[in-house]
């Protein structure tokens, strides 16, 4: 049950990045709406992720290797994704650009977790220290 929400955003994920498509503009392009839109969806995928992992662990933080690995994952599926689109479509095409902002988001994220999740102890006493 831990892992029900990231297996459903990632059936998501797939769902809506095989659909037809409208054509994309021609040329490499890392800013817009679209690119915004791979980022975010790729980001909220490493969290959910890493947050199902953590709570199935039992531990308050992920290790580095463990955090590294789910944005790797993330990476990766986003390749995946793209390939499937070159293979399985006929609207959709594989784009460099998509596949950087997949990994910029998932990138993101995993810092996020990387700081504030990976050594919650040196943070509270930070916290502790600034009081």
């Amino acid at each position: 049950m831990t892992y029900l929400f990231p297996a459903a955003w990632l059936l998501l994920i797939t769902i809506l990045s095989l659909l037809p498509g409208v054509p994309a503009p021609s040329g490499f392009n890392l800013i817009g709406f679209d690119k915004l839109g791979h980022a975010f969806v790729y980001a909220v995928q490493v969290w959910l992720t890493a947050r199902a992992w953590r709570l199935a662990s039992g531990k308050d933080a992920l290790r580095v290797g463990q955090i590294l690995l789910l944005i790797a994952g993330a990476v990766l599926y986003g390749v995946l994704m793209e390939w499937a689109q070159l293979t399985f479509t006929q609207s959709r095409h594989f784009e460099l650009d998509d596949m950087i902002a997949n990994g910029m988001g998932a990138c993101i994220v995993g810092f996020f977790f990387y700081h504030k999740m990976a050594f919650p102890i040196a943070h509270s006493r930070q916290r502790l220290r600034s009081q």
